[in-house]
């Protein structure tokens, strides 16, 4: 076939003159805890910029250390950008045509660990992710991208058993290759063995525990923690932390104890109803929790009779200089009833993107 002209691969560029090597995926609105988190555990790391959702980022750190981060849904080997992709279905042409003169697929290969696919020449296949408008679905570009790869290295397909799975993320015209480190289970589906009504990634639960400050000589509390993510983040990236669920739903315990069970980690679970927690007065350092949205879990108008109770639980047994974080969709709610409640201060509020959904993470002191 004839080659489509036009476009070129080009790096992301940062503030220095080299481009970045990798990029890391996260839940949009996280982007300084994930760029801390790369500071604090890779030093001399440079961080290159980022875009909702994306941090670019330059290391000499090796594959095992990169993996090592919390905070991040996977982390991707920078391939190259493509500029002004267009919205019509004729630039799929186009982007096969580009993707084949890549030659520099191969040397992003072997930064990922000397080459440790078990077949010569490796199977691969093609994940894609769109945002914006266009005339082609995600399919589609995945299609587009991975005949390119065929045409350039002649690679076979594998959609259930790949050696190497290579990312097209299209943000409206610009068209980012990956070729991603993390495998199949993900960095944010660690401790799940089960799924509960809305469980959350491991790395956004990471991400709102970073946000409390949390120490490794605390008591932590979920009050509402339905499959366990945030106390058993908890537990395993602070050791020393004392950490507490507890949800009103015996579901969404079980599995909340198929996860503990899974992780081997102490993390007790109780049955009791948030609105009255038998715990003491001031006997908690820091509560982080997930509040129901009133879409999965509950609704507006039962929100509008949980949430007064809850909130002024978290008050009761926070100690005094004590910290929340509380994740929710319920803005409106939370304006009302957080200047309602003399101990408590709202610090800061942070919105995200989960799931199509935009929630905000409140930050919110207790006095001294």
């Amino acid at each position: 076939m004839s080659r489509p002209q036009g476009g070129r691969i080009e790096r992301v560029r940062g503030e220095g003159a080299s481009a970045p090597d990798y990029f890391a995926t996260l839940a949009a609105g996280f982007e300084s805890v994930v760029a801390e988190e790369i500071d604090r555990r890779l030093p001399g790391t440079r961080i290159a910029g980022d875009l909702p959702g994306k941090v670019f980022f330059s290391t000499d750190a090796g594959a095992g250390e990169i993996l090592a981060l919390r905070s991040v849904h996977h982390v991707e080997r920078l391939i190259g950008c493509i500029e002004g992709i267009g919205p019509s279905r004729s630039e799929l042409e186009r982007v096969q045509g580009i993707v084949a003169g890549v030659d520099c697929l191969p040397p992003a290969l072997a930064a990922r660990g000397a080459h440790d696919w078990r077949r010569d020449p490796p199977t691969f296949r093609v994940t894609a992710y769109r945002s914006g408008e266009h005339d082609y679905t995600s399919i589609e570009l995945s299609a587009a991208v991975g005949a390119g790869i065929v045409e350039r290295h002649g690679w076979p397909v594998n959609l259930t058993d790949h050696d190497v799975e290579i990312v097209a993320h299209l943000m409206d015209s610009t068209l980012l290759l990956g070729v991603r480190l993390t495998h199949e289970g993900s960095l944010h589906r660690r401790h799940r063995a089960a799924i509960g009504l809305t469980t959350l990634k491991a790395s956004v639960a990471f991400s709102l525990l970073w946000l409390a400050g949390l120490r490794g000589d605390e008591v932590l509390l979920d009050p509402m923690c339905g499959s366990g993510m945030i106390p058993l983040e908890a537990t395993s990236a602070w050791p020393g932390v004392a950490a507490i669920g507890g949800d009103i739903s015996a579901r969404e315990l079980r599995a909340a104890a198929e996860n503990v069970a899974r992780s081997g980690l102490d993390v007790p679970l109780c049955r009791w109803d948030a609105r009255r927690l038998p715990l003491a007065d001031a006997s908690v350092d820091c509560v982080v929790t997930d509040m129901p949205f009133g879409r999965r879990v509950g609704s507006h108008g039962r929100n509008r009779q949980v949430y007064p109770a809850v909130l002024t639980e978290v008050a009761r047994v926070l100690r005094p200089g004590g910290r929340a974080v509380i994740l929710t969709l319920e803005r409106r709610l939370m304006a009302r009833l957080l200047p309602a409640l003399p101990d408590l201060e709202l610090t800061s509020t942070l919105p995200i993107v989960l799931s199509n959904l935009r929630p905000s993470v409140y930050m919110v002191g207790k006095g001294a």
